[in-house]
């Protein structure tokens, strides 16, 4: 797991263990802002492959919160109980699960773009 560990350090290591302030019923934080959006055509995927581990992923589970999986509690909530329309849904997915520090910022391969 130590190899995982210092992958996620490397990928996520701009995120604080409390998320963002989000304005939803069920959770009032979110995951940190992303960053950018990544093209996976542009990447080497050999490259991307070596980082993209499943360790990774449950460090980060384990060490953040609000995380992947409180996202999915969070939509299951939503559709369970309270029956959110699609306006709420797409509200909290917009500003708390999608929502990007910089909206201008242009989409690439990131730290794996292929030569």
């Amino acid at each position: 797991m130590t190899g995982a560990v210092t992958v996620a350090r490397k990928i996520f290591p701009c995120w604080d263990r409390g998320g963002v302030i989000c304005n939803c019923k069920f959770i009032n934080s979110s995951p940190a802002k992303i960053e950018k959006f990544l093209v996976y055509s542009a990447q080497d995927s050999h490259r991307h492959k070596a980082e993209d581990v499943y360790g990774a992923l449950c460090y980060v589970a384990k060490e953040y919160t609000p995380n992947v999986i409180d996202v999915g509690i969070t939509l299951r909530k939503l559709y369970d109980e309270d029956n959110s329309d699609w306006e709420v849904v797409k509200q909290y997915l917009d500003e708390c699960v999608y929502g990007l520090k910089d909206p201008d910022a242009e989409a690439d391969g990131g730290k794996f773009e292929a030569n």
